[in-house]
């Protein structure tokens, strides 16, 4: 004889299964989803991170306090009264290079960015030598001369000798005045042009001196 089960039970055993295999499915769906969603750091580990904000360099205040020094260029050979017009006055510091010229008076008001200068400047104007002078608080302003390059003429024939002081001898005296020449501190002289190449240089008064010593000539040789 069958035992009666009651349908109450069946439909009790029917959910129960149901159920079971609705979890069942859930928790291998979860297994297989990627590592990348299962774990929510990692969805953010590729991004750039923000910069941290930048401060501001601070301001530089040595180059902030201008200065002037007014320079006064003359020709040194026709005296204080002589203003150069045109003279370039270059100067290069820590705020950078800058350049003026002389104006008819003979002035220029250099600008100089810094507020404790010591600078070197050069001082330049057609036919003078160049002129290198330090300014300072203590110098400014300042009167600069300036040497003439004097215009050569053709040298007459014979003339050439070395002997600069003109005393009828070669001596160590003539090569040294010779090398002022060469520095602008003496007026041009042919005589001084010991190697005959129409200009005198230190080459001429080594030359000279080598002529004093009687171990060379100049191209003119003294009587």
């Amino acid at each position: 004889m069958k035992r009666y089960r009651p349908p109450i039970m069946i439909l009790g055993a029917i959910i129960a299964w149901c159920l079971l295999t609705v979890s069942a499915g859930t928790l291998f769906a979860s297994t297989t989803q990627p590592l990348e969603d299962s774990f929510s750091f990692d969805r953010f580990s590729n991004k750039t991170p923000t910069p941290p904000p930048q401060t501001p360099p601070p301001i530089d205040t040595f180059c902030d306090i201008p200065v002037s020094c007014d320079i006064y260029v003359y020709d040194e050979s026709a005296g204080p009264s002589a203003a150069i017009d045109g003279a370039t006055i270059t100067v290069d510091n820590l705020c950078g290079s800058e350049t003026w010229t002389t104006n008819s008076s003979g002035w220029a008001s250099v600008l100089f960015i810094n507020y404790n200068f010591t600078l070197d400047l050069v001082i330049q104007a057609p036919m003078y030598y160049p002129f290198d002078f330090t300014a300072s608080s203590s110098t400014c302003p300042a009167e600069i001369p300036l040497i003439p390059i004097l215009t050569q003429t053709p040298t007459p024939p014979g003339l050439r000798t070395g002997d600069v002081n003109h005393d009828g001898t070669l001596t160590a005296e003539d090569a040294q005045l010779a090398f002022l020449i060469v520095l602008g501190i003496l007026p041009f002289d042919w005589v001084a042009d010991c190697n005959a190449d129409d200009e005198v240089t230190s080459g001429d008064a080594q030359l000279i001196f080598i002529a004093a010593l009687t171990a060379g000539s100049c191209h003119d040789p003294l009587p």
